[in-house]
């Protein structure tokens, strides 16, 4: 009998030696989307575990749709897991710079988490109707200007970023927050109906919502917050063209995240596998499909970039009396 046993002892410990000994991924790893199915995010994080999972040892991923608490159920659980790199998050700047910076209590700090890249950034536009009279930003802004409380502009939600980039423009241009009334939508989309219709004067929204009405005709992109002009609109201004140098830094942008301290040959292997997807043609065409940019060969210090984002919209939010 305790021969027996001994020797399931020695099998196990064979066992768990022979699983340590196989490299990184040995089994699925589950990427957990805070968002809905079919949103950007899904998109996303769905494009990313399809195209890489050829190179992270043939293991196919398995997604995981978390939703609720505008992100922070998701987050919340990525941050409880094993930090094994086996759970992963596919995090967006409302996770881990705007419903942290919005909440009166912080629900968890950035050192929490470990950020493998920024997979991609989504820049606004802001715009107007085609036939609007106002032309620029400039135009726009001295408008609200001379007839404060008049113009209104639409949005999905007062904690989206849609919304606090709106309230962004207006401090920029040194008004104040009621200097333009706002319409809530349901959605970008909703809100960006709600410009063609004409309900309100100007959106500053999702790119991927703006452009199908600017290439129609509806409606005059002022500017986008992309650092560089769009390839699906080259004529239009970037925010440092237009005078709003600082718009740049109101950006979607998706990350992948996993717990605190995943071990080194866990991110070994990401950064090797995702300098392979950074120049992936269907990666690329992928992002351009959402109206967004591959983020990969652009920020380096991503950790950094989180960090700010952060900052940035703490600072918006206190400054704009939004905090919950």
């Amino acid at each position: 009998m305790f021969r027996a046993v001994g020797l399931l002892i020695i099998w196990g410990l064979l066992q768990a030696s022979a699983q340590a000994a196989e490299p990184y991924p040995s089994r699925p790893i589950t990427l957990v989307i805070p968002y809905a199915a079919g949103s950007d995010t899904d998109v996303i994080g769905r494009m990313l575990g399809s195209l890489t999972h050829p190179d992270m040892n043939a293991r196919a991923p398995v997604f995981e749709n978390r939703t609720g608490a505008s992100g922070l159920t998701a987050s919340l659980w990525v941050r409880a897991a094993a930090p094994d790199g086996y759970t992963l998050l596919i995090a967006r700047v409302g996770t881990h710079a705007i419903a942290p910076a919005i909440e009166v209590k912080r629900p968890y700090d950035q050192d929490e988490f470990t950020t493998l890249a920024i997979l991609s950034t989504n820049p606004l536009i802001c715009a107007v109707r085609k036939d609007s009279p106002y032309k620029t930003s400039r135009d726009l802004l001295a408008a609200i200007r001379q007839q404060p409380g008049k113009l209104k502009y639409g949005t999905s939600g007062a904690g989206t970023i849609q919304n606090l980039a709106a309230q962004y423009l207006l401090a920029l241009g040194g008004l104040k927050p009621e200097a333009a009334k706002v319409r809530y939508s349901t959605s970008g989309a909703t809100a960006t109906e709600d410009l063609v219709n004409g309900h309100v004067d100007f959106v500053c929204n999702n790119a991927n919502t703006v452009l199908p009405g600017m290439q129609a005709g509806k409606l005059r992109g002022l500017f986008t917050t992309a650092p560089a002009r769009m390839t699906q609109a080259p004529d239009l201004l970037t925010a440092r063209e237009a005078g709003l140098r600082d718009m740049v830094q109101i950006q979607g942008w998706t990350a992948l995240m996993g717990p605190a301290k995943l071990p080194a040959e866990v991110t070994s292997k990401w950064k090797t596998v995702l300098a392979k997807l950074a120049k992936d043609p269907q990666w690329l065409a992928g992002n351009i499909q959402l109206g967004a940019q591959s983020a990969l060969l652009n920020v380096k210090d991503p950790e950094k970039f989180v960090r700010d984002q952060y900052v940035l919209y703490d600072q918006l939010i206190t400054t704009q009396g939004l905090r919950q």
